[in-house]
């Protein structure tokens, strides 16, 4: 492997089972491979696979609707995707058996639908857990779009 190799696989050790002391670094660890992936010129079929399944954590509709940061993330790994793809083709056959082997995450964030808050009941009629908790946040159409 190489030094490439190596960051993903701290990496995804990091993002996938740190403590929730070291979440803070998950935007950081990503920035950091968003801004490298244009210059990895190859990846072991490992490194590859455990980007692909960082993605599949983050674009199921569970977590990136819970978390307010993981369509960031989602981003992040979108945009490496495509730098890998586009500027190390040749050397990154890996990758894009990854892309393909996990193909059904994509379809599936491409067809996520959530409901806008003027679909959710209406603001006369509070639920009893509405009102213990203040300022719930609820995921719309425009924060995923954004």
């Amino acid at each position: 492997g190489t030094y490439n190799d190596f960051y993903v696989l701290v990496m995804h050790r990091m993002l996938v089972d740190s403590s929730a002391r070291l979440v803070g670094l998950h935007d950081t660890l990503l920035t950091i491979l968003v801004n490298v992936s244009p210059f990895i010129t190859s990846l072991s079929m490992t490194s590859a696979m455990k980007v692909a399944k960082l993605f599949h954590l983050f674009a199921t509709p569970k977590n990136l609707l819970s978390n307010p940061n993981c369509h960031r993330y989602v981003q992040f790994l979108l945009e490496t995707f495509n730098n890998l793809i586009q500027y190390q083709y040749a050397g990154n056959s890996a990758i894009v058996y990854s892309v393909v082997h996990h193909h059904q995450t994509f379809k599936n964030l491409t067809n996520l639908r959530i409901r806008s808050k003027k679909e959710g009941s209406s603001a006369s009629e509070p639920k009893d857990d509405d009102q213990n908790v203040p300022n719930r946040w609820i995921p719309t159409n425009e924060w995923v779009c954004r």
